[in-house]
């Protein structure tokens, strides 16, 4: 892996194609009046976006509402949930702490934490903290660790710990297969194995040094009024959701909101191996063990290809450039963050709806780098581009409103009175699902995330339908001879009655 890593850098140095244009405010102009042109589309409500060259910062500002109740616009200060893009901060915090000797990222993680918290056929003497920061770890990814981590914030102590060794060893081996599991165990190793919190590492390790005030990895340190709000695309526009993401399910493979403000100094940091602001803030190494490929990756996400991935950094290509990128998406909010280390380019764009708005990100990330890079013919390129997104968010309204008429002609309330739902149902790994009557409604409620209720089909009273995790779920729930539910299957999963509704 050393050998690589050493290839790598060297091949760099001596193939290193030359630098991007420096910016001119005709590029500002162009640049300005393209992404006004795409946001014209209303593929997102909100939209901010940060883009830096070299060691400067060219662009940083927001386009329409972080609030459309409120008509609340969006700044270079709005705070935006950035889901996975979380992983390359405390990907790097963990090259610092290996760079100090404080963690060794390849030692067996067994070095740390007790084998016994894993499944008896994970074999945690072989897998090494940099295999969890990559992917290749070997554990599968669906669960109850990663299910509590990312939504139902449920996930205190030693019993988020007990949910890991449901986890069973990955079909694809120790192959790269992204997922958060990877992540998820890494914050459990440092907190259990050297009693630190993964957020309180970032933090510290990071976020203080690069002067990244603006970011943060609990909800409740930003202001609630100026928060980015998640919406979905309708046939007709956009509906507020809610906000599924509190203290609790802010998690180490994407528990991070951050401003496009900050966004500039994160991409500035990356650019530049740790030199900001005329200094040198953070050892240019951890930076360089960071950005390098230590797992081979092939794939590819809409123009961007992926080749390999470093910690917390996919690597790969845009139109001939090297290009590391980490995009993030949660119901309501797309995250793109990326730069190009040879040409010195960043750009960080986030939008608050994940259905069109990472066709947003996508097209303003590739219009800057093609502007900037000055190749040719790009107005007319992405003139016909801005068509052809125009021409499919038009479509996928018409399905969008097609299925919310379907929606609409089933029954909104249960077919059975509400107090046979309400209550509480635990699953031991899982957690707590809840179903509590407001007003003459229900809503499920786990954790931070929250949905309403609705009928399922009049044929089948014992099924309601609910939108908890970003897609429609629908609940079994199973009966005796009379009284309330006394348990209730979710994707799979029971849950059985904890209490009844007072």
């Amino acid at each position: 892996m050393k050998q690589l890593f050493r290839f790598l850098l060297l091949a760099s140095a001596i193939a290193a194609p030359a630098k991007a244009q420096q910016p001119s405010s005709e590029h500002a102009r162009r640049l300005n009046a393209f992404i006004n042109e795409a946001f014209s589309l209303s593929l997102s409500p909100g939209f901010g976006v940060a883009i830096v060259v070299d060691d400067s910062v060219f662009m940083v500002g927001g386009f329409g509402f972080a609030d459309l109740e409120t008509n609340t616009p969006v700044t270079s200060t709005t705070p935006f949930y950035i889901a996975s893009a979380t992983k390359s901060f405390v990907g790097l915090a963990a090259a610092l702490m290996h760079e100090r000797g404080d963690l060794d990222l390849d030692l067996p993680i067994s070095s740390y934490v007790s084998a016994d918290l894993f499944h008896p056929d994970v074999e945690a003497d072989s897998i090494t903290m940099r295999q969890l920061l990559t992917h290749t770890h070997g554990i599968e990814n669906d669960g109850p660790l990663t299910f509590r981590y990312s939504y139902s914030g449920q996930n205190n102590g030693v019993d988020i710990a007990n949910t890991l060794a449901s986890h069973p060893p990955a079909e694809t081996g120790t192959e790269f297969s992204y997922g958060n599991i990877g992540y998820n165990t890494a914050a459990l190793v440092l907190d259990l194995g050297l009693g630190r919190d993964w957020r309180e590492i970032v933090t510290s390790e990071v976020l203080l040094p690069l002067g990244m005030t603006q970011t943060t990895t609990r909800v409740s340190q930003q202001p609630r009024d100026r928060l980015a709000m998640p919406y979905s695309a309708t046939g007709a526009g956009f509906d507020r959701r809610h906000y599924d993401k509190g203290d609790d399910n802010m998690h180490s493979a994407g528990g991070m909101i951050t401003t496009a403000r900050d966004a500039a100094r994160w991409l500035l940091a990356n650019i530049n191996n740790g030199y900001l602001d005329g200094q040198q803030v953070l050892p240019e190494e951890a930076f360089l063990n960071a950005h390098s490929p230590h797992a081979e990756e092939a794939a590819s996400f809409m123009e961007f290809t992926r080749n390999g991935y470093g910690l917390g950094w996919h690597t790969g290509e845009y139109d001939g450039d090297v290009l590391l990128h980490h995009f993030g998406g949660f119901p309501g909010f797309h995250s793109h963050v990326s730069f190009m280390p040879e040409r010195r380019i960043g750009v960080a764009a986030f939008a608050n709806d994940i259905i069109l708005g990472t066709f947003l990100a996508e097209v303003v990330a590739r219009y800057t780098y093609d502007l900037l890079l000055g190749k040719p013919g790009i107005d007319e390129k992405y003139r016909k581009e801005l068509e052809g997104y125009r021409e499919n968010a038009a479509r996928l309204r018409i399905r969008l409103a097609a299925g919310e008429e379907q929606l609409a002609t089933r029954p909104r309330r249960p077919h059975r009175p509400l107090s046979d739902f309400a209550g509480g149902y635990l699953n031991e790994e899982y957690g707590m699902l809840e179903f509590v009557i407001v007003g003459d409604s229900l809503e499920a409620v786990m954790g931070p995330i929250r949905s309403n209720v609705t009928a399922f089909e009049e044929s089948r009273a014992d099924f309601l339908r609910i939108d908890l995790v970003g897609r429609g779920t629908v609940v079994h729930f199973l009966f005796g001879e009379d009284g309330p539910a006394h348990s209730a299957k979710m994707s799979g999963v029971l849950y059985e009655r904890a209490s009844s509704n007072e």
